[in-house]
């Protein structure tokens, strides 16, 4: 996701809901080559339905504390857009959260799929029963479509960025220099979808069911415009569930579709997706019960509301990683042990503790702990070899690291006459706060001086492409589960971090550089973690960034929800989700 969106996606995720911690992303039953499932939704609880008494009333409620602003797929670019399109809206497949906290990708739209033996052309299989709300059925041609208007410049399609150089001459067609025609889309017939690659992409299925991608149908934009997707009477899904009622600011109602194809699966008849902002008001909805899902992460409030014995509480890292950005052409920050030294003289821990008050998860790698290779739990696959910036700790004197560089660039050895500035990115007060933490942390670690330069966030950004900065506060949220969403950004021809904004285009970053895109090419797992872990050595030692910490996602679920599973890089469907008697 792009980092300009990362201050409120931060504060979206905070709101995601979850039920169980990231784990092992083991396949609930899954059969890679073809996409067969023996549970289409995913989302399906062990617990004997004989034994199950449901609530008379199959309405559930969960709180959050943003607002959707577009029903269009191809217009919405954060999370809140992405949570509200998903009872809406099905994809080719869907990535669904499953038991174990990981993810699974099920069949959505597509009952199956082929992947050529080159891994370039996948062909997807539609459902002959898949139908739109108002009865049409879902064709190929709506995929066509859909993928065709997202790139085609004149939509203004948010994320067609990050599949562009995926798609057969994507980033032609998208630049206008190919015809849409062009586009590696086809409908082969009625329910036969063929994609073509322009290079073999282990995390493709992915994209296929990322909500941007979601169908729309041509007759529905030609009739509504850039209006489609506005209100309720002009937006038409293939989803579980229709939206009935859109108050922007306070709610939004969806009722069941019972033209959805797998609509046996659908138990809820009503979801209200209600909008609290203020964490006094949902911790009050909590007590009342009146909330059946929320996020709530309050020193405050925490044990008051557990102690209801209402809600089941679960904690699980988000796929956002906070970290620091060095800008590697400065005349200080050029020099790779001075970069290596402020990186491991940052206490993790301590700040965590004291600025974060314990919410949050410290980092020792540039990829959050949840994030998945295929059906490998990343860090797990590695042995936590990618938490590398532990090792360097325990191999490396910060401070001696500090007066070595120094040296190298003929800046004596006196640390507090060396001043570095550092650029938050906002002005508000935890901005503030955590800044003025880092600046005695550094100051008293290696005694230099620390200056914070308080800066609006789309100026620290603007700064940055100009070069003019030592160090920015940097962010980041996975769009994909992947550890590539994280890593490919330091590439430094590719990446969106590359040599035009950290400046980092030495031998090392050429050598990181070819790592990952030996990783691309990898077609095992547990292969590409290792080459990614691997890579990542070279990133946390030369350090043109370096972890802080990754968010941390609070949820409480009432114990009465059945067959309700979250993982922080899913969306939930509510398919599968029922309501047993209190």
């Amino acid at each position: 996701m792009k980092a300009k969106r990362i201050v409120c996606l931060l504060l979206a995720l905070v709101m995601m809901f979850s039920v169980v911690g990231c784990g092992k992303n083991e396949p609930t039953s899954s059969n890679a080559d073809n996409g067969t499932k023996t549970n289409d939704t995913g989302n399906t609880t062990k617990d004997d339905p004989k034994e199950e008494k449901l609530a008379d009333k199959q309405e559930l409620t969960y709180s959050v504390s943003s607002d959707v602003l577009t029903m269009d797929p191809a217009m919405a670019s954060s999370t809140p857009n992405w949570a509200g399109q998903a009872l809406v809206y099905e994809n080719l497949v869907s990535v669904v959260a499953n038991e174990t906290g990981g993810t699974s990708i099920v069949p959505g739209v597509a009952e199956s799929w082929d992947v050529s033996d080159d891994g370039l052309v996948y062909t997807f299989h539609l459902r002959k029963d898949a139908k739109w709300a108002d009865g049409v059925p879902v064709t190929a041609k709506d995929f066509e479509y859909t993928w065709k208007r997202t790139f085609d410049q004149a939509t203004g399609a948010s994320y067609t960025w990050m599949v562009e150089g995926v798609i057969k001459n994507g980033a032609k067609v998208y630049a206008g220099e190919s015809p849409l025609e062009e586009l590696g889309v086809k409908a082969i017939d009625d329910y036969t979808f063929e994609m073509t690659l322009e290079s073999p992409s282990p995390f493709f299925l992915q994209f296929a069911g990322f909500p941007t991608y979601c169908p729309v149908r041509e007759d529905l934009i030609a009739k509504y415009g850039s209006e489609y997707g506005s209100t309720p009477e002009k937006t038409v899904g293939n989803g579980a569930y229709i939206l009935k009622t859109w108050d922007p600011g306070s709610s939004m109602i969806y009722e069941k579709n019972d033209n959805y194809w797998n609509k046996d699966e659908v138990y809820l008849t009503k979801v209200t997706r209600q909008i609290i902002k203020e964490v006094n008001a949902v911790a009050q909805a909590l007590l009342a019960n009146e909330v059946d899902i929320a996020g709530l992460d309050n020193p405050q409030w925490n044990a008051v509301v557990d102690a209801t014995g209402i809600y089941n509480v679960n904690e699980m890292p988000s796929p956002a990683i906070e970290n620091f950005i060095f800008n590697c052409a400065d005349p200080i920050m050029k020099n790779q042990k001075i970069r290596l030294a402020i990186s491991l003289a940052f206490d993790r821990e301590k700040y965590n503790d004291e600025a974060l008050e314990k919410v949050d998860i410290p980092a020792y790698s540039m990829v959050p702990l949840c994030v998945s290779v295929g059906n490998l739990n990343y860090a797990e696959a590695v042995k936590n070899e990618n938490e590398y910036v532990k090792v360097l700790q325990e191999q490396n004197d910060p401070k001696k690291l500090l007066l070595e560089g120094m040296k190298e660039l003929g800046l004596g050895d006196d640390p507090s006459k060396l001043e570095i500035h550092y650029m938050t990115r906002g002005t508000t007060e935890f901005s503030k706060k955590t800044a003025e933490w880092m600046k005695q942390n550094l100051e008293t670690n290696l005694g230099i001086k620390f200056v914070i330069d308080m800066t609006e966030w789309n100026i620290m950004y603007d700064l940055i492409d100009s070069g003019d900065y030592q160090i920015a506060q940097g962010g980041w949220t996975a769009d994909y589960n992947d550890p590539s969403n994280f890593l490919d950004n330091y590439h430094y021809k590719d990446g969106y971090y590359g040599e035009a904004k950290v400046r980092w285009a030495d031998d090392k970053a050429i050598e990181y550089a070819k790592l990952i895109d030996e990783a691309k090419l990898a077609t095992e797992d547990q292969e590409r973690a290792e080459i990614y872990a691997k890579a990542e050595k070279i990133l946390l030692e030369q350090s043109p960034v370096s972890p802080q910490y990754a968010s941390k996602v609070r949820t409480l679920v009432g114990k009465y929800v059945k067959g309700y599973y979250v993982n922080p890089l899913t969306y939930p469907n509510y398919v599968g989700v029922k309501l047993l008697s209190k």
